[in-house]
C-alpha cells in the first residue's frame, strides 16, 4: 500500500483513512506492507508493516504542494536526485524506494492512495504486471475549489486513472468527478466510503501537534466538502439585520429563520436559528 502520511504524523484526514482502511484489512487477515514518504515511529501500530521511503521528518512533507498543488511546477521527477527542496524531489526518491521494494518483494496487488503516489503505483504496476488499485480521496478538482488546478496534477492523476485496474473513490460525488472529467468508465470505479473505529480515538489518543493543521482542513473543507456556506451559518448573529428579499419587500430574519444567505445591496447576511444546520 502507498500513502503519504499516517497518524500521528498526519495533516489531515488521509492519514486517518488509510490507518482505518488498513486497520480493518488486517482484521480480515490481509498482509500489508504501506510506504510513507518520511521517517518516524509508529508504535501504535502493529497490524501492518510500515516501511520509511526517505529519511526525511515528517515536516518535509508540508509547505511543498502535498496539499496545495500550485507550487507543482516540475513536469517530470528527477530520478537519482537526493534532493528534497520541492514534492516532486520527495516523490522521485519515494518512486525509487518503491521500485527497489517491489523488486525485492513478492506481494499480490499495489493499493496507491492520491496523484501523491499514483506515480510510484504505475512504475509498480509496469515493474510487476500485478494488478493496481488506485484510491481517490480527492481530485484535483475537488482541491481546486471549482477551478481548473494544475495540469501538471491533472495529467498525473489522468494517467494512474487509465493504468489502473480498479478505482476506489470516496464518495459518489467523487465517483462522478472521475467519470465526467477523466472519462473513465463508471463500473471501473467503485464507492468506497471512509469509516473509522470509533473506540481508538479515546483519551490516550495522541495528536502530533507539530504537523496537525487545523485551519488548512478547514480551508481545504470549504471548497471540497461543499461547505460553502459555514462561515456564514457558524455564528448566530446577536441582532437580526434588517434586508430586502428577492421582491423587494422589507424583511427582518428571526431566530426561527431557517439557516439561509440573503443578498442586500453591498453586503451579504445570513440567518440561523441553528448554527449546526448548512444547507
Amino acid at each position: 500500500m502507498l500513502g503519504w502520511e499516517l497518524p500521528p504524523h498526519n495533516s489531515g484526514g488521509l492519514g486517518v483513512a488509510c490507518y482505518h482502511l488498513s486497520k480493518a484489512l488486517a482484521l480480515k487477515g490481509t498482509s500489508i506492507d504501506f510506504v510513507v514518504p518520511y521517517s518516524a515511529p509508529h508504535e501504535e501500530i502493529d497490524f501492518m508493516t510500515v516501511h520509511n521511503a526517505t529519511t526525511l521528518s515528517p515536516l518535509h512533507k508540508f509547505g511543498m504542494g502535498a496539499y496545495d498543488s500550485k507550487f507543482v511546477a516540475e513536469t517530470t521527477t528527477s530520478k537519482g536526485s537526493k534532493s528534497a527542496h520541492t514534492i516532486r524531489d520527495i516523490q522521485a526518491r519515494y518512486g525509487e524506494f518503491v521500485e527497489d521494494f517491489v523488486a525485492a518483494n513478492d506481494f499480490d496487488a499495489i493499493h496507491a492512495h492520491d496523484w501523491l503516489t499514483m506515480e510510484a503505483g504505475m512504475r509498480a504496476k509496469e515493474l510487476t504486471n500485478k494488478p493496481l488499485v488506485v484510491h481517490v480521496h480527492a481530485t484535483e478538482f475537488d482541491r481546486a475549489g471549482g477551478n481548473m488546478g494544475n495540469p501538471i496534477v491533472h495529467e498525473i492523476e489522468y494517467q494512474g486513472l487509465i493504468m489502473a485496474d480498479r478505482i476506489f473513490a470516496v464518495s459518489a460525488i467523487t465517483k462522478q468527478i472521475i467519470v465526467d472529467k477523466y472519462n473513465i468508465p463508471a463500473d471501473k470505479v467503485e464507492v468506497v466510503y471512509n469509516a473509522i473505529d470509533t473506540l481508538s480515538f479515546d483519551q490516550d489518543y495522541e495528536y502530533d501537534m507539530r504537523t496537525f493543521r487545523y485551519l488548512e482542513g478547514l480551508s481545504r473543507g470549504l471548497h471540497d466538502r461543499e461547505c460553502h456556506y459555514s462561515p456564514y451559518c457558524s455564528k448566530r448573529p446577536r441582532q437580526p439585520r434588517t434586508g430586502y428579499g428577492e421582491s423587494g419587500r422589507k424583511v427582518r430574519p428571526t431566530r426561527a429563520t431557517p439557516c439561509r444567505r440573503r443578498r442586500t445591496t453591498g453586503r451579504t447576511y445570513s440567518a440561523c436559528s441553528r448554527p449546526w444546520h448548512i444547507r
